[in-house]
């Protein structure tokens, strides 16, 4: 054999495995996009101010969700931190690191592909819980009367970040059915 045909085996073995991200089409492609710009978003959703409470017209308090993580442990209620660490951050970064991992190095053909969007079905489910509930926080602290509470720019983002994932997870979904990686249960 010449040592071109040596060099061609060399790099035909080499081949990396089919992925979502080397078969994708169309829209599909906006995937890492959609991924970055969630990953960004979250960032200020997390750290920016989500509500701004003013009582008494003397007294404004504006709170972020790492800020509010940080004062409930400080605060004795570990057990409430947890809660809104879990679908604040641990959800949502979940989310976008298995949709990460799922576009980029999940193989087609192999079957943990099918667990990866198993799980990534399971961790969207709680996706939006956090910000139904910060949503819900700013109603009733305006029916309460006592204080007025008005939405800041981390809730968009925040929200932003969640849509964002969504999107991508449905692209990422719509790839695996077509490339017939997805799991029968969740067509």
């Amino acid at each position: 054999m010449s040592r071109l045909r040596w060099w061609e085996l060399a790099v035909t073995a080499r081949k990396a495995p089919r992925s979502v991200a080397s078969e994708a089409q169309g829209n599909e492609r906006l995937v890492p996009l959609l991924v970055a710009a969630s990953v960004f978003s979250l960032f200020l959703g997390l750290a920016l101010p989500i509500v701004s409470v003013r009582k008494l017209i003397l007294f404004k308090d504006e709170v972020s969700i790492l800020g509010a993580i940080g004062e409930l442990f400080s605060s004795g209620e570990v057990f409430l931190a947890i809660v809104v660490l879990a679908f604040s951050v641990v959800f949502p970064v979940g989310k976008l690191a298995v949709t990460d991992f799922i576009w980029r190095g999940c193989p087609v053909d192999d079957g943990g592909i099918r667990q990866a969007l198993k799980l990534l079905a399971w961790v969207s489910r709680w996706s939006m819980l956090d910000v139904l509930v910060v949503g819900l926080v700013v109603f009733s602290a305006k029916a309460s009367g006592l204080a007025n509470a008005t939405s800041q720019p981390g809730l968009y983002f925040f929200a932003a970040a969640v849509g964002g994932s969504a999107a991508a997870a449905a692209l990422l979904k719509r790839a695996a059915k077509r490339l017939n990686a997805i799991p029968p249960e969740m067509l």
